[in-house]
């Protein structure tokens, strides 16, 4: 069974309340092997944390993105500024939201040939449009089945 004992409590720092061991996130760098917040009040101190950081996460990965494909993030800015701020295809501003509630970035559209960016969309025409350029041969026909219905 090792050394712990699976059945001993220990008082949550958060919540003050007196829980199960295994209540508790493990963690190798304290005496006692295990967090001192149990894992109801960690996940909400995390949730809080990424809230609070979101911008900083969100920059370093548009950073990351922009790299890849060869722009600054004032050629990003020009780019949204130049659109009003709204996706190239529907007109309309973005509105999906991240893992922490936030309203995502307009997505850099670019061909996956040459990496060059064409544009910032919607997450919802990004998708679209994805799914158009894998099945070209079907566009005409999806406008020809819209047109007669």
């Amino acid at each position: 069974m090792g050394l712990w004992n699976y059945n001993m409590d220990k008082v949550c720092y958060k919540c003050k309340k007196k829980k199960l061991i295994s209540e508790f996130p493990k963690n190798k760098n304290t005496k006692d092997g295990y967090y001192c917040y149990c894992k109801l009040c960690t996940n909400g101190e995390h949730k809080k944390y990424r809230a609070s950081t979101k911008s900083k996460h969100t920059v370093r990965a548009r950073c990351k993105q922009l790299k890849k494909y060869g722009l600054s993030a004032n050629d990003y800015k020009l780019l949204y500024e130049k659109q009003n701020g709204v996706c190239a295809i529907c007109g309309k501003p973005e509105t999906t939201k991240n893992n922490v509630g936030a309203v995502r970035l307009l997505s850099m559209d670019h061909d996956h040939k040459t990496k060059k960016v064409r544009g910032l969309l919607c997450m919802s025409c990004n998708v679209f449009l994805g799914h158009l350029e894998k099945n070209v041969k079907y566009i005409s026909k999806a406008l020809v089945y819209i047109k007669h219905i």
